[in-house]
């Protein structure tokens, strides 16, 4: 993000990855470094493989991000669902 807020007489490069492996019930989290300093990646691999919905895991990012956090923090969850109109 920070990349790009250069302005245009600094163009940059678009870092990606294209994730192959991806099923149903996985998550994504989009966050902010509040978050990640917050917890630790251990930590969010325990938080994300408990049997809990996104409410409940953004209830456990904020719950940590108040207390832990010295900076903003924003996070975004989804899991991903079947697509029925996929063969």
């Amino acid at each position: 993000m920070t990349k790009s807020i250069k302005g245009a007489q600094n163009p940059v490069e678009l870092d990606q990855i294209l994730i192959q492996d991806i099923k149903q019930n996985d998550y994504f989290l989009l966050c902010k470094d509040g978050v990640i300093e917050s917890w630790i990646d251990t930590d969010l691999e325990t938080l994300f493989s408990e049997s809990k919905s996104t409410n409940e895991i953004i209830d456990e990012l904020d719950k940590s991000c108040q207390i832990f956090s010295n900076d903003n923090y924003t996070a975004i969850v989804f899991q991903i669902e079947k697509n029925k109109n996929l063969i």
